[in-house]
């Protein structure tokens, strides 16, 4: 297997795919998970939800 530029090139792609990953498991791991940073707080809707008063099948 001769070593030359596209070799290398691929194999630098897999390496930062992989260590994306592992970033991304490292970071859940220590609690920093990307629904905290995503997640917009609402204080104004409730948390109880509507119940409809159709009955299935009636």
């Amino acid at each position: 297997m001769e070593i030359n530029e596209a070799l290398i090139l691929e194999c630098l792609n897999e390496l930062n795919q992989a260590a994306l990953t592992k970033q991304i498991y490292s970071n859940y791991y220590n609690g920093d998970h990307a629904i905290l940073k995503d997640y917009a707080m609402q204080e104004s809707r409730s948390n109880r939800k509507l119940i409809s008063e159709k009955v299935c099948g009636q």
